[in-house]
């Protein structure tokens, strides 16, 4: 360790205080895009929506990290594919549900706690817009990448300039041989 007394007090260090920045109000999120393997943290929320298809909501922890994603299954079929939403969630856990009741999908869903797959994607909510405007959709921006190729935790709303903060999102299952 250095002496302070050979210190050369004359020799620049730090940043120049015409480029300081403040700390952020967004922090990154230890859980980037791409494909991650999760487990189900608590107990399923379980209720009905307008249609009477269960809605499910649930937490995940992606194995080996502390952070959570907060996510909900359907049991309303896809408009694109005879699925539903809950059908994927307990086939990634590597499961069936066994018939097509709603206890039927209750029980899958509670006995099917992971681990699964799942692709993650970034999404930025919008306060002042109140909806998501990054990455929710396909026609949305994505956050930007850095100088130094490495994707950023804050975007700006296409729509009213903000700032907005990263948050993992799960966008699809990952089911049998994919």
């Amino acid at each position: 360790m250095p002496d302070l007394n050979d210190l050369d007090l004359n020799k620049e260090t730090g940043i120049s205080q015409d480029s300081y920045e403040p700390p952020s109000d967004f922090f990154r999120p230890d859980i980037l895009p791409g494909e991650a393997t999760f487990t189900r943290r608590g107990e399923p929320v379980f209720s009905l929506t307008k249609d009477n298809h269960l809605q499910t909501k649930m937490t995940a922890v992606p194995v080996g990290k502390t952070s959570t994603v907060d996510f909900a299954v359907f049991t309303t079929p896809s408009q694109f594919r005879s699925s539903t939403s809950a059908d994927d969630y307990v086939r990634a856990c590597g499961s069936i549900v066994g018939g097509r009741t709603v206890k039927d999908y209750r029980d899958a869903i509670l006995m099917n706690a992971g681990p699964f797959n799942a692709v993650i994607k970034w999404v930025g909510w919008c306060k002042d817009c109140e909806e998501e405007t990054i990455g929710a959709k396909r026609n949305q921006p994505k956050f930007p990448l850095g100088s130094d190729g490495v994707i950023s935790h804050i975007g700006e709303c296409p729509k009213c300039g903000a700032k907005i903060g990263a948050k993992p999102k799960i966008s699809r299952y990952v089911v049998g041989g994919e």
